[in-house]
């Protein structure tokens, strides 16, 4: 199997632990936070980015990833996720944050979908979820999860593409 690296922006904890699933379905992956910094992808033949979604835009340090390893990104096997609520919004997010060449390179693409953690956010974001959460539930709709079926099936395709 070849090196697995995976990468994460998270910021109530749901696309760290998406990351933490996906590593132990695929097996050999090594975990970076990119609260702690950006690493590189030389010497890796598996690239997964992971990021959460605010406002339609994927995290500052996923950015800043994608601007410093575009070049190497483009010669190893890729798979990109995002964790948000609006899944009916993935490829419009997707588009507008990650370089089209990037998207068409890459072996997989999806949103896992996402988690309203009100422990875990702060001022007007905790009262917009908030009001998102009564909102919902007046109207009868399912609060927002990770798609576990949606995880599994990318751990599936990543871990048969880095064979």
């Amino acid at each position: 199997m070849g090196k697995c690296m995976i990468v994460y922006a998270s910021c109530t904890g749901v696309t760290r632990e998406c990351a933490e699933a996906l590593a132990q379905k695929i097996g050999e992956c090594e975990l970076f936070d990119l609260d702690y910094g950006i690493p590189y992808v030389v010497g890796y033949d598996t690239v997964i980015l992971g990021s959460y979604v605010h406002m339609g835009n994927v995290a500052r340090n996923a950015k800043r990833f994608l601007v410093q390893n575009l070049r190497e990104l483009s010669k190893v096997r890729v798979g990109i996720y995002i964790c948000n609520i609006a899944i009916e919004q993935a490829d419009e997010i997707l588009q507008a944050n990650f370089p089209q060449g990037l998207l068409e390179h890459a072996v997989c693409i999806t949103t896992l979908g996402g988690e309203l953690r009100f422990d875990e956010l702060r001022g007007l974001d905790r009262m917009v979820a908030k009001k998102m959460e009564r909102t919902m539930a007046q109207n009868g709709v399912e609060p927002p999860h990770v798609l576990t079926h949606i995880l599994e099936e990318f751990a599936k395709r990543m871990k048969a593409e880095n064979r």
